[in-house]
């Protein structure tokens, strides 16, 4: 009796941490849905798993930016935010041709979207050796990344590993906080046993929950195109362990606060006051501790995805971050 009890208590607690009530439909354009199938890509062989990376903007771009996608999501991610820079490149070009140009290359981390699901230990030390054989694999000394989420993490264990190879950082509600995370999601992520009920719960119907009711603000954001991907990659057996793996291993990673002072790149920080995935509270440790905090845009009535929701203004402040990195204007978010 007492094994049946700690089991529903098991399945109920995960089936919170991955869902939550019913919301209205997508009520997005269809002519406005990225289409990540057809959407310019590459692949790249790194420590022999198929890296699958979505690219926008020019092959020659002055600034090579690479984008670093959240739990349980995919470089597809990026399209919408990728899209936006273009057009503020585009826009300040119009004016200044000397403005640098910019190129966003989103790979699947391996686990999700396209790319491989092996059998690997999926912990920070283990992604940023991924990042960085890939990094090479583009053929750049020095790129700026670009987290979101989790993906914000792996950029900060990254520029501590690598920081020869890292130009500057823009952070997306990022991870690495204990204390950003929500009580049940914490306590969640402490139990291997919940950690798997959660992951073999998944499926389209509760994703698409969780896009809709907690990951954005609105739910005319939580594309399809972009939800659809990810969640091909996640309903494998292969996707569901690797998940499982990376939530074990990565989203419950040890701290970085204590380290944070260590990060002497130049970093934009952008978050949405109503983020329900990650506290925007806990930004204030990220504005106190970054010795190089070249800005913070914190964006109101938005949610956990500030590269999607508020594309435009998002994409405005990081092309001044980027722009300023080459000594061009200067960074006003």
């Amino acid at each position: 009796m007492a094994t049946l009890r700690l089991r529903l208590i098991l399945v109920a607690q995960a089936a919170l941490l991955l869902s939550c009530a019913t919301g209205p439909r997508n009520l997005h354009p269809p002519e406005d849905y990225p289409d990540p199938a057809s959407a310019d890509a590459i692949r790249a062989r790194v420590r022999g798993i198929s890296i699958h990376a979505f690219l926008q903007g020019p092959e020659d771009a002055d600034i090579l930016v690479l984008g670093i996608h959240g739990w349980a999501a995919s470089g597809a991610e990026g399209l919408v935010f990728g899209r936006a820079l273009e057009r503020r490149a585009a826009e300040v070009a119009e004016s200044d041709p000397r403005a640098p140009t910019v190129r966003l290359v989103s790979p699947d981390l391996p686990g999700s979207g396209a790319s491989d699901k092996p059998r690997a230990p999926y912990t920070p030390e283990w992604f940023v050796g991924i990042l960085d054989g890939f990094r090479e694999a583009l053929g750049r000394d020095r790129v700026v990344l670009a987290g979101h989420s989790l993906g914000g993490r792996l950029a900060l264990d990254y520029t501590l590993a690598h920081p020869e190879h890292v130009e500057g950082l823009i952070l997306l509600a990022p991870a690495g906080l204990a204390e950003s995370f929500y009580p049940l999601d914490r306590w969640a992520l402490g139990g291997d046993r919940i950690v798997r009920a959660g992951t073999n719960l998944v499926s389209e119907r509760l994703y698409m929950r969780f896009y809709r009711n907690r990951v954005v603000r609105n739910p005319r954001y939580a594309y399809p195109g972009i939800a659809a991907w990810a969640i091909a990659g996640l309903l494998t057996p292969e996707g569901r362990d690797a998940l499982g793996d990376t939530t074990r291993h990565a989203l419950a990673a040890p701290d970085l606060a204590d380290r944070l002072d260590k990060i002497e790149v130049p970093v934009l920080l952008v978050w949405g006051r109503k983020d329900e995935v990650l506290r925007f509270e806990s930004s204030r440790v990220f504005v106190d501790r970054l010795p190089d905090l070249r800005g913070f845009l914190a964006l109101e009535d938005c949610g956990h995805h500030p590269q999607t929701e508020r594309s435009a203004e998002t994409a405005r402040a990081a092309y001044g971050f980027l722009a300023g990195l080459r000594g061009f204007g200067t960074c006003s978010p």
